[in-house]
């Protein structure tokens, strides 16, 4: 009795493991697992993260009919030669094909790859039952991201009639998509943050420099060209970074150069060092020659800007740059992967947004008059005003001394009330405009001149009549002007002050509660 129903017992159980079993009497138990990058650039044309291992666990032993496993891609795969190849588009270091293969996938190959599907052959075991288990990895495959929103995942489907079953159907490829280049500003890594450069539009440089710092969108985005390969061989490419200069004006040339880096990053000169406005000379590319794939890093790069020198007009305006990731590849409808010669990586365009390098500014001096008066009375006050066009001096330019140049006059007047503000106007010099003493006809002081002129006369010029009393505005086109002004009764009474000096605004700001660098200097 007992034995019988130990009997009982036992045929239960197996009947319970058949009607458990997967159908077709599955022997082997596969399940896809990824390969490849966590997290990838999200306008990547060659994302590298599309690898695939699969893994085959032995259920029993068993005869294997040969059969097919079909994965299937959220994205193009770019390195099927469907896709008619550029120069080097797939290079020879890093195809798509099958490693790693052990036991029962000893002989898996790929069949065909086509659009964003793999058909993979799984092989057979007819005559002698298959007793091992096995695995392989799918490596090279590069899947075209772009539009795409992560996770990404591949789907995997089995052949019919075989022994060969599907534990897992989907593996996650990449889990998150995210920007090649976190940022793009006017700074440096270390050392001295040269700021932005100005230029004036008479062709001379004011300040020169100007620098700009370069931060990884995540820890993995920037490889060299070994770290973008799937295995120790390095790729024709490895991740580059563009920058593209946009308003560089007749004249101007920008010279590059890399700054430091942070400590695990190491960057190749840039392609360009010297950037003109001539077409196709306006950008330039820094190469990754050393990067760790678990911190986020950045480097600088220096541009010292050049005029062409006084006497040769400058467009007024501002050069910006943005950052791109290169090489850039071609949309792929019109079917070339890459738009240079080389091999992968390839990106589509997600340039940063436009940063500001230079100024172009017009060929200036400002000078302020915080207080003149004219009480419009014969022998009463005046207010004397004398700028100096100091562009001549006994310094060899060679030697750091002035270059001379001439230019017309402008003054803002912004006169007081008895209750608070009055009405804001202005003067130019020019031909037949020409108040005072020491300007040409043409209403222009000449390097080495001295213009003098009474706020009375000034009035006049602008057509203005009565009393004036408030601050005054002297803009010169040109440089190192200086200038003083005085009060005087013309008999007892007399008090003069030097003008004060404001720097280009393009360069220090009158805003917050700063005073913008006002002061006697140059």
């Amino acid at each position: 009795m007992q034995l019988r129903s130990r009997l009982l017992f036992g045929l239960v159980v197996t009947m319970l493991v058949l009607a458990m079993a997967p159908k077709s009497n599955a022997q082997i138990n596969i399940q896809l697992f990824s390969n490849g990058a966590s997290t990838e650039i999200n306008t990547n044309r060659t994302a590298a993260g599309a690898g695939v291992t699969v893994s085959g666990s032995l259920l029993a032993a068993s005869t294997l009919a040969s059969t097919t496993l079909t994965l299937t891609y959220p994205g193009p795969l770019t390195s099927s030669l469907e896709f008619p190849m550029g120069p080097g588009a797939i290079p020879a270091a890093d195809p798509m094909r099958i490693e790693g293969a052990t036991g029962v996938f000893a002989a898996a190959s790929i069949i065909t790859v086509i659009g964003s599907t793999i058909q993979l052959g799984l092989p057979g075991f007819d005559s002698v039952p298959n007793n091992q288990s096995g695995s392989f990895r799918l490596v090279g495959v590069r899947m075209d991201v772009t539009g795409l929103t992560a996770p990404l995942a591949v789907t995997a489907a089995i052949g019919s009639a075989t022994n060969y079953f599907l534990g897992g159907s989907s593996a996650t490829l990449v889990n998150a998509l995210s920007d090649g280049i976190a940022s793009l500003a006017v700074g440096v890594t270390s050392g001295t943050d040269l700021g932005t450069a100005t230029l004036f539009s008479n062709g001379s440089t004011g300040d020169a420099t100007a620098s700009v710092v370069i931060t990884e969108g995540f820890a993995s985005a920037w490889r060299t060209s070994t770290q973008s390969s799937g295995n120790s061989t390095a790729l024709g490419n490895g991740v580059q970074v563009e920058l593209t200069f946009t308003g560089i004006p007749s004249g101007v040339t920008l010279t590059l150069a890399t700054l430091a880096s942070t400590s695990t990053l190491t960057v190749g000169a840039p392609s360009d060092t010297g950037l003109t406005s001539t077409a196709g000379d306006n950008d330039a590319t820094f190469t990754i020659t050393g990067s760790s794939l678990t911190a986020v890093e950045s480097f600088g790069v220096s541009i010292t800007a050049a005029g062409p020198g006084i006497g040769t007009a400058v467009v007024t305006g501002a050069i910006t740059v943005n950052a791109n990731l290169s090489p850039l590849a071609n949309p792929l409808s019109t079917g070339l992967l890459v738009e240079t010669a080389g091999s992968y990586p390839a990106f589509s365009t997600k340039a940063t947004a436009e940063v500001t390098v230079a100024n172009i500014v017009a060929t200036a001096t400002n000078l302020l008059i915080p207080f003149v008066t004219y009480d419009g009375l014969a022998g009463g006050f005046d207010t004397g005003i004398a700028v100096a066009n100091t562009t001549a001096d006994p310094f060899a330019v060679t030697a750091g001394g002035a270059t001379a140049s001439s230019g017309t006059i402008s003054v803002w007047f912004y006169p007081r009330t008895a209750t608070g503000v009055g009405t804001a106007f202005s003067l130019t010099t020019g031909t037949g405009v020409t108040p005072g003493v020491g300007l040409s006809a043409t209403g222009t002081l000449a390097s080495g001149g001295t213009w003098s002129a009474l706020l009375s006369e000034l009035l006049t010029s602008a057509n203005q009549s009565g009393a004036f009393t408030g601050y005054v505005f002297v803009q010169t086109q040109f440089v190192l002007a200086h200038g003083t002004s005085f009060v005087t009764n013309f008999s007892t009474f007399t008090s003069a002050s030097p003008m004060l000096v404001v720097p280009q605004t393009e360069v220090a700001a009158r805003t917050g509660g700063t005073i913008g660098g006002e002061s006697l200097g140059m």
